[in-house]
C-alpha cells in the first residue's frame, strides 16, 4: 500500500513477476462466465517436459495436457473445454512465449 497526495488515499500497487503476471491474466480470463479457452499458449519461454496427451485423443475440462519448465519450476498446464486433442508440440522441444501448445477441436 502507498498513499498518493495527488489523489488523496492509498493505493495498492502489485509487483510481478513474468509467471506471476501470466498467472493473473489466466485467473481473469477464466473467471469470465462462459468463456472457453479452446487453445493452450506458451506463458513465457519453456521447455516442454512431458506431453501427457497425443493428438486426436480426448480431454476433459481441466486435465492437466502438458507440463513444462521455466525458471527452474515446473508448471502445469491444463485445457479449459472438452474435447478431441491436436498437438502442436513434443517433450524436450524448447518454445518462445505465444506459442501454441495445442487447441481442441
Amino acid at each position: 500500500m502507498c498513499h498518493v497526495p495527488v489523489i488523496g488515499d492509498w493505493v495498492d500497487f502489485r509487483l510481478h513477476s513474468p509467471l506471476t503476471f501470466h498467472e493473473s491474466r489466466r485467473q481473469s480470463v477464466a473467471a469470465v462466465p462462459g468463456s472457453v479457452v479452446k487453445q493452450l499458449f506458451a506463458p513465457m519461454p519453456c521447455k516442454i517436459v512431458t506431453v501427457q496427451r497425443k493428438t486426436a485423443e480426448m480431454a476433459k475440462e481441466g486435465d492437466v495436457v502438458i507440463v513444462i519448465e521455466s525458471m527452474k519450476m515446473e508448471i502445469n498446464m491444463s485445457i479449459s473445454a472438452t474435447g478431441k486433442m491436436k498437438m502442436y508440440v513434443e517433450s524436450g522441444e524448447a518454445v518462445e512465449e505465444g506459442t501454441i501448445f495445442c487447441e481442441v477441436e
